[in-house]
């Protein structure tokens, strides 16, 4: 699940906090297109996580299960960032 449906946000509502059209989240979502450095710092600060959190870092071990879906999603950013594909938000 993307950090967008978990925060139950359109794209669109996540493109105007973070200054990037619904396109570009789409793009991101996709695989399509790599956020900026300054974009991701935009990212992790509307959904409470670190820039390293949104790349992948460990950050499982002390999840609680409604975090867990955040964890699988990290996960999966990563594992397409190791296949050299782009990640999602």
């Amino acid at each position: 699940m993307s950090l967008v449906r978990q925060a139950d946000i359109t794209q669109k509502d996540l493109g105007i906090l973070i200054g990037v059209d619904r396109t570009s989240i789409s793009k991101y979502e996709n695989g399509q297109q790599t956020p900026e450095v300054a974009v991701l710092t935009k990212i992790a600060k509307v959904f409470h996580v670190s820039i390293g959190e949104l790349l992948g870092e460990h950050v499982e071990e002390n999840l609680s299960n409604n975090d867990k879906d955040l964890g699988i999603a990290i996960s999966n950013m990563r594992d397409m960032l190791k296949k050299g594909r782009k990640p999602y938000v």
